[in-house]
């Protein structure tokens, strides 16, 4: 059985009537047989139609469908972006290249680092926040929910160390990601546009940095050379 609306005209005036139907067949042929007519639909209000389900659902015992007010908001993940961003990293292919890399370097150890590595990256796109940040953002999203992640150890060394392995392999990363970005998106790499600049600090433990020019008139401090590198299309 389902409602339907049945038109009607009468003396040049069109009725919508609000219908009780059920599909029989008839002479071998499929058909649509009314059971009752429940009126003129402009009739009906709104609480009417809300009072004729609830009427049914009680009437019926149909415990498996909730009234409206009785629906509460338990929980609400981030769902959306994360699918785009997650779909974007498998096609970059990003898990089993850093997969690769690890059990070529670092053989022994078993920490999923490309795992650690999406969800900080992902993160770092939607809301940024401390790797102790991601801890707590991760209850707040459908990571916890998805088959891959919900069983993830999310003690906060784990992300310090995937960032260290992931430093280790920095290079190899950096080309294979090139490659991937040019095969999916042909870039175009025959005209680049770069910039640099230059930051200095005290101290003397950091090992990217050394005297040289400085843009900041402070030839007495060591200091590190920044580069942005852009193609054509941005």
């Amino acid at each position: 059985m389902f409602p339907r609306v049945v038109k009607h005209q009468k003396n040049g005036k069109k009725y919508e009537y609000l219908v009780i139907s059920r599909s029989v067949r008839k002479n071998g042929k499929s058909t649509t047989e009314d059971i009752i007519n429940l009126g003129n639909i402009n009739n009906f209000k709104n609480h009417d139609i809300l009072n004729l389900i609830e009427g049914l659902m009680r009437i019926f015992q149909l415990d498996k469908y909730c009234l409206k007010e009785d629906i509460e908001v338990l929980e609400s993940l981030t769902y959306g972006p994360i699918m785009i961003w997650q779909k974007l990293w498998q096609k970059m292919n990003l898990s089993k290249l850093i997969g690769q890399l690890m059990k070529q370097r670092h053989s022994g150890v078993s920490i999923e680092v490309e795992k650690y590595a999406q969800l900080m990256v992902v993160n770092r796109l939607l809301e940024p926040l401390s790797k102790l940040g991601v801890t707590r953002w991760f209850s707040t999203t459908c990571y916890k929910e998805l088959h891959d992640f919900s069983e993830l150890p999310l003690d906060v060394n784990y992300f310090y160390l995937s960032q260290d392995y992931l430093v280790e392999m920095k290079d190899e990363l950096e080309e294979a990601i090139y490659e991937r970005l040019q095969n999916l998106f042909s870039v175009n790499v025959k005209l680049t546009f770069y910039d640099i600049t230059s930051s200095f600090f005290y101290g003397e433990e950091c090992p990217l940095a050394k005297p040289g020019y400085s843009r900041d008139n402070r030839s007495d401090c060591e200091q590190i050379v920044v580069g942005v590198v852009t193609s054509y299309e941005g």
